[in-house]
């Protein structure tokens, strides 16, 4: 049976697993950091196995992994990790099942887990039950972007929608407060917590900004070209760490001396999967960078690649294509789907063998190291 190949959506880490979604299909995969294989682990519950862009963000919690939609139509759901199912996470008092909230940011502290959910004025508040037994309506007149967001201890630092404004909530008292960062021309992007400052991109330049929230002192490094944009912002203790996108770049800043380094991501544009096909030209956009043995797992919204940078040796040194075989236990898992939900009726083995005809993908080997 051939193999299938995709693009990272969302992630969690679990150690020295690394459970992701795909933009490409429902499945939810892991790749052992250690051996570097990849494999299956389930379907997510939806009908169509080749649904594209469904998760946004990932949260582990416990022995849980916490996925908010990319579309407000599907649900907010939980995997279970130790038994390896799904349960649907509520957004409603009544308990009622509800769509999800949209690409969500969420994050942890104590024994809740808080949602931020993007382009909304309100923040949701769980215990780890995933009971919704809070919910926090922000007055103020702008939207959320909850893509991003930076953690200090209790406060959670959030990007407001295409504006350098900055929503600062206390994961305690559930208070907040809105204030403005430089001019009007700073879009917020990516944003961390370093050291009592907030370290930032924008929108619109391949710029770092730094601020300082008790000076109110705000500085500006140029990373790369005008055209560029900073994401996936990472601190090791020294060095803040990004990738640049329509670049194809990663970079590191030493805060105290001010030092930039920059490498190129050796990426092979083709074969892409099929969610990509019409950027087969266009840069990939490096979008997160995991932190797992002094190296950074590095993910492409578009190619079906995670690149391993040593941090040590400051040098790339794997590729691993993600490409997966339909081997028998995935062909069983979607087989429960398929009977779950009805697609599989009177021929059982005709409709399976129609159905995983439809989702075969062949992308070939892509497996090299440098």
């Amino acid at each position: 049976m051939k193999d299938m190949s995709f693009a990272v959506a969302s992630y969690a880490q679990d150690g020295n697993m690394l459970y992701f979604s795909s933009q490409d299909n429902i499945g939810l995969y892991v790749l052992d950091m250690d051996t570097l294989e990849i494999q299956c682990k389930n379907i997510f519950p939806f009908h169509n196995f080749n649904a594209r862009f469904l998760w946004g963000k990932a949260l582990r919690v416990e022995r849980d992994i916490w996925f908010s939609p990319f579309y407000y139509m599907y649900p907010s759901l939980c995997y279970d990790i130790e038994k390896n199912a799904f349960s649907p996470i509520g957004h409603s008092e009544t308990k009622e099942r509800q769509p999800g909230h949209p690409y969500c940011y969420m994050a942890r502290h104590g024994n809740k887990v808080y949602i931020f959910p993007i382009k909304e004025r309100q923040i949701l508040v769980y215990n780890l039950n995933k009971e919704l037994i809070k919910r926090v309506v922000l007055d103020i007149d702008v939207d959320i972007l909850t893509m991003y967001a930076a953690v200090d201890k209790n406060k959670v630092y959030l990007p407001a929608s295409n504006s350098n404004g900055i929503i600062e909530f206390d994961m305690e008292t559930l208070l907040y407060s809105y204030i403005r960062i430089g001019t009007e021309d700073i879009r917020i992007l990516d944003i961390i917590f370093v050291e009592g400052s907030l370290y930032f991109s924008s929108r619109n330049c391949a710029e770092l900004y730094c601020y300082n929230p008790e000076k109110k002192v705000l500085t500006m490094k140029t990373i790369g070209s005008k055209e560029g944009q900073i994401d996936s912002l990472r601190y090791d203790g020294q060095n803040i760490w990004g990738t640049i996108l329509y670049e194809d770049k990663i970079f590191k800043t030493d805060i105290q001396l001010g030092l930039v380094e920059w490498w190129d991501i050796p990426v092979q544009k083709c074969p892409l999967p099929d969610s990509c096909l019409w950027r087969k030209n266009a840069s990939l956009n490096y979008r997160y960078m995991i932190d797992y043995g002094n190296s950074w797992y590095i993910t492409s919204d578009y190619e079906n690649a995670i690149y391993v940078f040593d941090r040590i040796e400051n040098k790339f040194r794997n590729r691993i294509s993600i490409c997966v075989s339909q081997d028998i236990e995935e062909v069983a898992l979607l087989q429960v789907q398929m009977e779950r939900f009805g697609i599989i009726k009177e021929d059982k083995d005709k409709d399976l063998k129609n159905y995983l005809e439809m989702i075969k993908m062949d992308r070939g080997d892509m497996i090299w190291k440098v």
